[in-house]
């Protein structure tokens, strides 16, 4: 869950401050934001619950994108964690999806976060050594790219 802690994520307050208060069932938001995130991302109730396992049946799975029943709060947070989003992003009406398309975002922020300070300061170094290479190599790109 750490790349949407962690990174610049749009978030459309206005529409979210205005949704907030409002009348809109928990359920139907919640199963609105599973469904964006799992078609973004081709997922699927079936895969998603047998890759989490531990009682997750896929009808518990198809019934919060489906926004039925009471969803139990340790499914709920199993869920969120397999697809790398913090929990309370789920439940927020009108919260932008489109930054949840590519999961290797998630993993490679986490990855950031957990080395050292000095891993990151080498880490950050040699990207920058990469670009200017690549600046070197090819002046006519990075010139369109600036």
């Amino acid at each position: 869950m750490v790349a949407t802690l962690y990174t610049a994520v749009p978030l459309p307050l206005g529409e979210m401050r205005s949704e907030l208060h409002s009348r809109r069932d928990p359920q139907q938001v919640l199963a609105q934001n599973l469904s964006s995130i799992f078609a973004k991302r081709k997922l699927s109730a079936r895969g998603v619950a047998k890759a989490i396992g531990g009682g997750l049946s896929n009808k518990t799975v198809s019934n919060l994108l489906n926004g039925v029943g009471a969803p139990q709060l340790d499914k709920l947070i199993a869920v969120a964690k397999h697809i790398h989003v913090p929990l309370w992003q789920l439940l927020c009406p009108g919260i932008e999806t489109s930054h949840f398309g590519d999961e290797t975002v998630h993993d490679l922020v986490e990855s950031f976060c957990s080395i050292s300070e000095i891993g990151r300061a080498r880490f950050l170094q040699n990207l920058e050594d990469t670009l200017i290479a690549e600046r070197v190599k090819h002046p006519r790109h990075s010139q369109n790219a600036t």
